[in-house]
């Protein structure tokens, strides 16, 4: 019941305006990174993703025009996938979809990343975040997150 509690009320605190919630995590080399490092003083969007998550990695996908045209101008993309286990899947999706931006990987959600950032299970989530760290929308489309690096870079 605690952690029904505890999820239920962390998805409610994950608003537009709050401040992102840091963490670090391993890359495919085992490298440890942490998010504010990554994003420090960048339009940033942040992807929660998994392997085996076809409607995230589409989405994932279809950022990388986005990434391509204003990563020079300050525009990151940092994904983070869930998996079970092992990250075999991650390392195979990874190789498959080419992102060309850093990806971290969380094993069994060990750091409540999803439910952190009110997440479910099932799905993954799109978080476009300022300069500052402040989050600007959640689960925008790729019209809006071009919008804001126009009116914002």
């Amino acid at each position: 019941m605690h952690d029904l509690i505890t999820t239920v009320s962390d998805a409610v605190s994950m608003v537009e305006g709050k401040r992102f919630i840091d963490f670090t995590l391993p890359d495919q080399s085992g490298t440890e990174r942490t998010l504010s490092e990554l994003i420090e003083g960048k339009t940033a969007v942040l992807e929660l993703w998994a392997s085996w998550c076809r409607s995230c990695r589409v989405n994932a996908r279809s950022l990388k025009p986005l990434y391509e045209k204003y990563h020079n101008s300050g525009f990151e993309i940092i994904g983070t996938a869930r998996e079970y286990r092992t990250p075999a899947k991650w390392l195979k999706a990874l190789e498959e979809d080419a992102y060309p931006w850093p990806n971290m990987v969380a094993l069994e959600d060990s750091h409540h990343i999803w439910t952190q950032y009110g997440c479910p299970d099932v799905a993954g989530r799109t978080l476009l975040i300022d300069r500052n760290g402040i989050i600007v929308k959640i689960d925008p489309s790729k019209d809006e997150i071009e919008q804001y690096i126009k009116a914002n870079l």
